[in-house]
């Protein structure tokens, strides 16, 4: 007889949750583990949308729940053909390209959203039916998309949005003194149309 750790039953749960996530398949454990929150609060009422990439109907479907549009990261990678990794160590889905990457990060308390390195408390992610959805308005506020969404029919457009040609380098000042070593790092921004903004 084999003994196995709950750590390695904890590792290979979260492994097949992540490709079941992933693929949208029923690949989860049904036990109490990861996101486990985020199911229980999913089965409420839910409406389909239909999802549109700059005015072409997707096979991919959206949902909404609570008010809020809410689209599958699937559909994000297939459709709007956003470069999608897993980091397995860090249970975390890295989404984008460039200056618009959002992270989502699973955990037993659900599934915050990072974009840049920076925590968005207004926005988390969902696990509705094993597949793993944001809000649309994500996509609108800070991925480069115009997101434009008719209650009556049930549809939400998706639309490249321009943006400036932003470049951002990291500026360091450093100066060596008796008393401390002085080091900063910040941003330095160039590219913009308005050198005054």
């Amino acid at each position: 007889m084999m003994n196995i750790s709950k750590e390695t039953v904890r590792k290979w749960g979260i492994g097949l949750m992540s490709a079941g996530l992933l693929l949208g398949g029923g690949l989860l454990p049904s036990d109490k583990g990861y996101a486990a929150s985020d199911q229980t609060k999913s089965k409420a009422i839910a409406a389909s949308i239909v999802l549109k990439a700059n005015g072409v109907i997707s096979q991919q479907t959206g949902i909404l729940q609570e008010g809020k549009v809410w689209i599958p990261i699937t559909f994000m990678r297939d459709v709007l053909q956003l470069p999608l990794t897993y980091d397995k160590k860090e249970n975390a889905y890295t989404i984008g390209k460039g200056t618009t990457k959002a992270k989502l990060l699973l955990s037993s308390y659900g599934t915050s959203i990072w974009v840049n390195n920076y925590y968005i408390r207004e926005y988390e992610g969902k696990l509705i039916n094993n597949r793993l959805y944001v809000p649309s308005a994500l996509l609108n506020d800070y991925l480069g998309y115009k997101v434009d969404w008719s209650r009556g029919s049930s549809r939400l457009n998706v639309v490249n949005r321009s943006q400036n040609a932003l470049i951002v380098t990291t500026e360091i000042y450093a100066k060596d003194r008796k008393e401390a070593l002085i080091q900063l790092d910040y941003p330095k921004f160039s590219g913009l149309s308005n050198s005054n903004a």
